[in-house]
């Protein structure tokens, strides 16, 4: 088997791997050397074979002479790799389904337990920095299939570089140079009235804050630190500013900066005499236009080119702000990878750390090893991760969906659903729900829109877990004839299938020729309209992707569904408090 040099291009090299294997109880204990022969299933011994690696990807059904799914199957696949110096070396790893990766012997990521977390396997789905000795290192992989294939993908990924000897090997982050620099952002989130925050994550541990003024204004910057009880917060690399009492309707400029905690030094960003601009929401302004997307478990290339598709195509750039409808991937094994150098640095440069971005949390943003880290990056004051906002005459429900499966579900299959409390978290919405209809700005408003990933009105999960979630309060405060609070529409995501229902119906418009099992009712009033998203088996004239450009008027909200070109492909009218105006006819109308 040959070696290669450890540098970009020395992935395509032959691995040595040993196919119908049993499972085992202790695979670090082969990880050592490449063993002669090891034990198949059924207790004989198998010798390795010599399979290639090609574009990154090690594919073993086909050696196997398999068809994907049709068997549990394991392996253990070997290569050696050559590195000139001792350092850390940044790759990205993806498999169908449960993996680990030894490097000399020593586990550098573990996916055993939790499996690989998304369904599009690339080597961006986790992104890890590995540490190689001089000389000789061997890399191990222990494997088990998938439902959908038996394949290991890894690819060098820019950062980390052994070409710069470290000894003795450290971390990322002690490698981090200290000067002060940006890892993402800065974006805008938790527009409302008099409100935003301005958020931003530095590269190393930096204290931070943003200057502020008005716009125009030749009066001095006010200083505003990221500080909590008087110091400035030194712990992580995350930085959110909460601005309040802001003048409503007023555009400001700031600018972020960094304080070098060693030399005191300050670096900012976009610089010194350079500033960004937003606009503070107020109470007054009779139109409202955004864009919305969300559902993108694609590959990441895949994903980043639909958002800057939907973004210029869907003219994002002359929206008040953007919205994402949740499931950003397939889940948060490493927030850094899997969201900062993903979607937030991503949106940011689009924004241009200028519209504000609204987040909802789906169901997939609470699985993985680092999920837990959404409420501190996404932090919205209140502290919950649902919330309400006004913009102008329209008030904004943001809903949190929560899981589709129950924490008893399987632990074998979903571990991170054990770790759920889901009764205090669907109690704590509820309440919070019933409180947010009878606040002033919410009762005030000329209009009232629901965002969340997952609509009540659309498609019923395997457990009915989020439809009974929803279905209480939901029917309550805005079902029946006369809703005690109409709503004028209510966007979502979820079921990967563009639908839209139309108001005071059991029935829904979508595509394709079979009829979706939808949960919708005659007392919705409103038109809940769902987002398209990944599908094997895509029905005539479905995207496989889609976005909501909503245009809110005085007593008209005007909603177009479109594709990644732009392209319109739907589109309603309602009034404020819901009746539908104009439809699309040409979609296929079924009746749940």
């Amino acid at each position: 088997m040959s070696r290669k040099q450890l540098d970009w291009n020395g992935f395509e090299v032959l691995w040595k791997v040993f196919l119908g294997l049993g499972p085992l109880a202790q695979p670090q204990d082969f990880c050592g050397k490449i063993p002669d022969s090891m034990t198949d299933g059924k207790g004989g011994r198998t010798k390795p074979v010599a399979i290639a690696m090609k574009d990154g990807v090690l594919d073993f059904l086909p050696v196997l002479g398999l068809k994907r799914g049709t068997a549990m199957e394991f392996a253990m696949a070997y290569c050696e790799l050559d590195c000139a110096k001792e350092g850390l070396f940044r790759l990205g790893v993806g498999g169908d389904w449960w993996y680990a990766v030894y490097v000399n012997g020593k586990c550098v990521i573990n996916r055993l337990g939790t499996g690989n977390g998304c369904e599009n396997v690339g080597p961006d789905n986790h992104i890890i920095d590995v540490p190689f000795r001089a000389g000789s290192s061997l890399v191990a992989i222990y494997a088990r299939s998938g439902s959908n294939g038996f394949r290991f993908a890894w690819a060098p990924r820019p950062g980390a570089d052994v070409t710069e000897a470290v000894s003795p090997i450290q971390t990322l982050r002690s490698l981090r140079k200290p000067l002060p620099q940006l890892l993402a952002g800065p974006w805008l989130m938790n527009p409302d009235v008099g409100r935003m925050s301005i958020a931003f994550i530095s590269h190393g541990i930096q204290p931070g804050g943003v200057d502020l003024r008005l716009h125009g204004s030749r009066q001095p910057w006010k200083r505003i630190w990221h500080q909590e009880c008087g110091h400035l917060i030194t712990r992580d690399e995350h930085h959110q500013i909460d601005l309040t009492g802001l003048r409503p309707g007023a555009r400001y400029d700031y600018r972020v900066f960094l304080r070098d905690p060693a030399t005191r030094e300050e670096t900012f960003f976009p610089g010194k005499t350079a500033f960004r601009t937003f606009r503070v929401p107020d109470r007054e302004s009779k139109t409202c236009k955004y864009l919305a997307f969300g559902d993108l478990q694609f590959p990441r290339e895949q994903r980043l080119k639909f958002i800057e598709d939907f973004y210029r195509n869907g003219k994002g750039a002359q929206c008040d702000f953007i919205v994402t409808l949740g499931d950003m991937n397939d889940g948060i094994g490493d927030f850094e990878n899997d969201v900062a150098r993903d979607y937030l640095q991503f949106l940011a440069k689009l924004t241009k750390g200028e519209q504000p971005i609204v987040f909802v949390r789906g169901n997939h943003e609470l699985r993985g090893d680092d999920r837990v880290a959404w409420g501190r990056y996404f932090h919205h004051p209140s502290g919950n991760t649902y919330y309400q906002f006004r913009y102008g005459e329209t008030a904004f429900l943001v809903l949190d969906a929560w899981e589709d499966k129950p924490a008893m579900y399987d632990p074998k299959m979903h571990p991170y659903c054990t770790l759920n409390d889901d009764e205090a978290f669907i109690s704590a919405e509820r309440q919070w729900l019933f409180r947010a209809v009878r606040t002033k700005e919410f009762r005030t408003a000329a209009r009232r829109i629901v965002l969340s990933h997952y609509g009540y009105f659309s498609l019923e999960d395997v457990f009915h877990f989020m439809t009974d979630n929803f279905r209480g309060p939901v029917e309550r405060l805005f079902g029946g004839a006369h809703p005690l609070h109409p709503l004028a529409f209510w966007l979502c995501g979820h079921t990967h299938l563009y639908t839209r229902s139309i108001p005071g119906t059991s029935a829904i418009r979508s595509f394709g020729d079979h009829k979706p099992a939808y949960a919708t009712s005659p007392d919705a009033k409103y038109t809940v309209a769902a987002i398209s998203g990944p599908h094997r088996a895509v029905p005539g004239g479905c995207p496989q992707t889609s976005a909501f450009l909503a245009d809110i008027a005085p007593g008209v909200c005007k909603v177009q569904g479109l594709d990644s070109t732009g392209a319109v492909f739907d589109e309603f009218q309602v009034s404020d408090d819901g009746t539908l105006l104009s439809e699309n006819t040409s979609l296929q109308r079924y009746e749940v």
